[in-house]
């Protein structure tokens, strides 16, 4: 149990640290192992893969939790002595069964923006958004908006950019997301497409994570609007 973990040990349990990080297990199915051994005592030692991005912010969250990472480099991961916690961005390997990795969670962006505005307006506007919290381009996943918007140039171009899929999507599925979650509408955008919100719907739409962590943000021609990657 999580409580048996922190409460035996001082040390939290791996999901709990995931979360606080806003990080993702893999495989699911060794969690358990991995809190069984924390709850048993046993000692789990927790690496932090050399090319990380953020890897300082990574180490000194750890060390307020009073865990101390060492480094790995990513081809020896699968000689590290186990169970452990590997934090990596990188494809986790098939390795022992007792090696939980945890991996930054990406960012699915839901863009609105005004017919022909450019390449270089949107990803003006995607970084002025990222940077708000203190994310990069780098953790993008995925670029979601409105079905109307699915040969906007401009869009097209920023997501390829981005180095990144782009979806689309109609009505339906975003009025879903506003009624939900109580989404303000705007009456301008409404009578254009004939949906109210176009850049938090659809974040939340293809985020499939409930949790939007940049509300709206207006830029000149561009709505920009965060959620975390499931």
């Amino acid at each position: 149990m999580i409580t048996t973990a922190t409460d035996v040990n001082g040390q939290p349990a791996a999901d709990v640290i995931a979360a606080d990080l806003e990080m993702t297990l893999s495989p699911l199915e060794n969690l358990k192992k991995i809190n069984g051994a924390l709850a048993a005592g046993r000692r789990v030692g927790f690496y932090i893969e050399t090319s990380l991005r953020g890897k300082d912010f990574y180490r000194a969250a750890l060390a307020k939790r009073n865990i101390a990472a060492d480094s790995v480099a990513y081809s020896e991961i699968d000689k590290l002595p186990v169970p452990c916690v590997v934090l990596t961005d990188k494809k986790c390997l098939e390795t022992n069964a007792m090696v939980l990795f945890l991996q930054p969670r990406r960012l699915v962006l839901g863009i609105g923006c005004r017919r022909g505005t450019t390449q270089t307006e949107i990803l003006a506007a995607v970084d002025k958004a990222c940077r708000k919290i203190n994310k990069t381009r780098a953790d993008i996943a995925l670029v979601a908006s409105t079905v109307v918007k699915q040969k906007e140039a401009g869009l097209l171009a920023a997501a390829a950019a981005l180095q990144v899929p782009v979806c689309f999507y109609d009505n339906a599925p975003l009025q879903q997301m506003i009624d939900v979650y109580g989404l303000a509408v705007s009456a301008f955008v409404y009578s254009q497409i004939g949906i109210g919100n176009v850049c938090e719907a659809a974040a939340l739409y293809a985020a499939k994570s409930k949790k939007i962590i940049l509300p709206k943000e207006k830029y000149e021609k561009v709505t920009v609007a965060i959620a975390w990657e499931k």
